[in-house]
């Protein structure tokens, strides 16, 4: 946590079907905001940004690739600290790392196993940081 927002506040930013389930919010979500008594914001972090798919919080960015996404190869390319992958988007690591520098890969659980397999593979030829949330659990970036 930074100065500029109270302690205890968050927002969420997450899947519809997550939303919409009262029960996989009690089970997934509600403890850890009970536990770190957490009050959702009248509308967003004062630090926290984004456009379209780039979100920043602090100095901290975050790309976060859900759907199909073509990118070009950069002479300049784009530093994230966290490229999150989430529900099955058809895209290559190495495509993506053409345009986009990433401090660690992050694959959520919305993806299929086989792909999440494909991805590490990929990752681990490239020598990319990759975290799996299925086998590793929720990924923690720091935001000092």
């Amino acid at each position: 946590s930074k100065g500029d927002h109270a302690p205890g506040e968050y927002f969420f930013y997450g899947d519809d079907e997550l939303l919409a389930d009262g029960a996989l919010q009690n089970f997934n979500l509600k403890p850890a905001r009970v536990s770190l008594q957490a009050e959702p914001t009248s509308d967003t972090l004062k630090a926290l940004t984004h456009l379209g798919r780039l979100w920043q919080f602090y100095d901290k960015k975050i790309l976060i690739i859900d759907s199909i996404v073509k990118f070009e190869p950069a002479d300049r390319k784009l530093n994230v600290d966290v490229l999150l992958i989430s529900h099955k988007p058809k895209i290559n690591i190495q495509d993506i790392t053409a345009a986009v520098n990433p401090a660690i890969i992050v694959i959520d659980g919305s993806n299929s196993m086989w792909k999440i397999g494909e991805w590490k593979t990929e990752c681990e030829k490239l020598h990319l940081r990759c975290h799996i949330t299925g086998e590793q659990g929720a990924y923690i970036l720091n935001a000092d």
